[in-house]
């Protein structure tokens, strides 16, 4: 599986690079951290990654605190938000670290073909912040 910036943006050796910094303590599943100020297109980012990995035949969930508030222009020469690859991409809107892990804690009794290729959690230091409301 592709790394996420490998997903944003058309670069040939990304996960080569960043494999050195990647941990596997936990999963060999390549993952991302991504921070940054407000406004900064953490989002834009994202989003992206979900739209690439859902043209590329992949599930995608995206976890955020509130709705997205529109699909933000692509990134040139990656797949573009379009209303087919978005089909792949399933939105949880969440209000608290509790309600997320709970439903992460789920996904093992999805079939299998229904599970996500792709997990986006969105916001992260909102979840953080917000633990068990």
């Amino acid at each position: 599986m592709a790394g996420v910036l490998e997903r944003v943006f058309p670069m040939e050796q990304v996960s080569e690079d960043l494999g050195k910094y990647r941990s596997t303590r936990f999963a060999s599943a390549p993952s991302t951290f991504i921070v940054g100020p407000e406004r900064c297109n953490k989002t834009a980012m994202l989003v992206q990654a979900a739209v690439t990995e859902a043209a590329a035949d992949g599930q995608v969930l995206f976890i955020a605190p509130k709705k997205v508030d529109g699909l933000p222009h692509g990134v040139h020469g990656m797949p573009q938000p379009s209303s087919s690859p978005m089909e792949s991409v399933r939105f949880l809107y969440a209000e608290s670290e509790r309600e997320v892990t709970g439903y992460l804690a789920s996904l093992h009794m999805m079939p299998a073909g229904d599970r996500p290729t792709l997990i986006i959690i969105d916001d992260f230091q909102f979840f953080n912040r917000h633990p068990s409301a």
